[in-house]
């Protein structure tokens, strides 16, 4: 069974396969407080390196490099990533079914999110899990205290969830559910494709780097979630949603007008009447792969913490 905080024994990140009986996890081979280059893991075949700051992990596997918190999982640039100094740094080698698994579950979003208070009871939390409706993909338990740890259960079925021991939830952080299918169907209103690998995702190199002067991104999010609503829904959802249009269509990207693009979403979930739950979990989801897509953009114009805040708050 997953053991949610022995960061040494365990490793920072491990697999397990409940109906097999087998987990698969990393090995330590080097700890160290020295600044290490980020393009070393490169030049090291079967490792990935990790890199801890105060509330943060900076994973770093071949030349992606993924910031994860207590409340997202996103990637970032070498610059933004060599812009934090890490008190440590380690560096982890494994065999290629886990680097396998590893790249799978690093091209999903969450499709279910929780974090279990620690008076919630094992079954009620157990029920939860099955009302997810997942079939197959991860189940991933995160630990951040005293050390950060994330333990993956494969899903290939509901069944798995009756096989979880769900106790010391005051040692977990949160529980997340990565569908394979449920991405699929988010992937056609992202443009993302969850079955693609990570190396084809990367974005095309620009010869021309022109810094915009003006940004719509937050019309981009609220078109994205528009248009889920209408697909599924109804097609008259924009038509019968109050918004600032001026602010959020015809105007640039700053606090004031991302503040009325949130506003206007805020506004749609409490339109939904039935399936709620399913609903706003879907959209939630759509927001994490839009800030993870856009947190370059989002961290220049100073408006990634408003996202950050909005998400959690959902």
């Amino acid at each position: 069974m997953p053991c949610y905080s022995r960061f040494l024994l365990c490793g920072m990140i491990s697999f397990h396969d409940l109906e097999k009986d087998i987990t698969i996890q990393p090995s330590l081979e080097l700890e160290t407080t020295l600044p290490l280059p980020i393009k070393l893991v490169n030049e090291i075949d079967g490792t990935f390196i990790a890199r801890l700051s105060p509330g943060t992990v900076d994973m770093i596997l071949k030349n992606m490099i993924f910031r994860i918190t207590p409340e997202f999982r996103f990637r970032i640039s070498p610059d933004v990533a060599n812009a934090t100094r890490p008190i440590t740094t380690r560096i982890y080698s494994a065999a290629k079914e886990f680097f396998e698994m590893l790249e799978q579950l690093l091209t999903l979003e969450p499709c279910f999110k929780i974090k279990p208070p620690v008076d919630m009871v094992s079954e009620t939390l157990r029920q939860l899990l099955l009302e997810s409706t997942c079939q197959r993909g991860f189940l991933e338990i995160t630990s951040f205290i005293p050390q950060p740890s994330f333990e993956e259960i494969i899903i290939n079925g509901p069944k798995i969830f009756n096989e979880l021991q769900l106790d010391n939830l005051e040692n977990i952080n949160r529980i997340l559910i990565y569908d394979i299918g449920k991405n699929a169907s988010i992937a056609q209103f992202t443009g993302r494709d969850a079955s693609m690998s990570l190396r084809e995702k990367q974005p095309k190199q620009n010869t021309q780097l022109e810094e915009p002067v003006n940004s719509n991104i937050h019309a981009s999010l609220v078109k994205i979630i528009i248009s889920y609503l209408e697909q599924n829904i109804s097609t008259r959802f924009a038509q019968n949603l109050s918004m600032n249009r001026e602010k959020i269509f015809r105007s640039a990207a700053t606090r004031e007008t991302l503040g009325e693009a949130l506003k206007a979403i805020d506004k749609s979930l409490a339109l939904i009447k039935t399936d709620q739950h399913r609903h706003r979990e879907s959209i939630k989801a759509l927001i994490a792969s839009f800030y993870a897509d856009n947190f370059p953009e989002l961290n220049r114009l100073n408006l990634a913490t408003t996202v950050e805040e909005f998400y959690t708050k959902l």
